[in-house]
């Protein structure tokens, strides 16, 4: 009988245990829910892209000035730039930027800056040879980029940190 009863008690403690163990799995599966809703509108609400661009010849010094000026303007006078990089082949003939932004308001302020600022020097260094948008960029934002060309790519999923 005493190995019966130690059973039971055994049983009872296992029982509690899955018990406090089914409320914490089911509690940490619904915080967890409620943070993807989170990201997932958060994410949403981000634009960016990838500039391909073709750095005209002997454009190379004049390339590292304007990077420099807007890589600095941008870090400086746009809190929603989230992402400003570039990059360059090891051949210094193709330069990627790739850009990201909070939101389109954020990205139209860019764009206002870019225009008012630094597009004419841009377009004599670079020739554009593709440009792809990701997020969901507003229909000002998409309206703006249009002379652009841009290949508009939605999202279907993921996450963002």
């Amino acid at each position: 009988m005493q190995v019966t009863h130690q059973r039971k008690t055994s049983n009872r403690k296992n029982a509690s245990r899955v018990d406090k163990t089914s409320y914490f799995t089911g509690r940490v599966s619904y915080l967890l829910h409620q943070n993807l809703l989170r990201k997932k509108e958060t994410m949403t609400d981000h634009v960016y892209w990838i500039l391909e661009l073709d750095v005209n010849d002997g454009q190379m010094d004049n390339m590292k000035s304007l990077m420099a000026e807007m890589v600095s303007a941008t870090l400086q006078d746009e809190p929603g730039a989230l992402d400003y990089q570039w990059s360059l082949t090891p051949d210094g003939k193709t330069c990627h930027i790739l850009e990201r932004y909070a939101d389109s308001a954020a990205t139209l302020v860019h764009m206002g800056n870019f225009g008012s600022k630094f597009a004419g020097r841009f377009m004599k260094i670079f020739t554009p040879k593709k440009f792809t948008l990701y997020g969901s960029p507003s229909s000002d934002v998409l309206a703006a980029l249009g002379p652009m060309g841009p290949i508009e790519m939605a999202p279907i999923g993921g996450f963002t940190r």
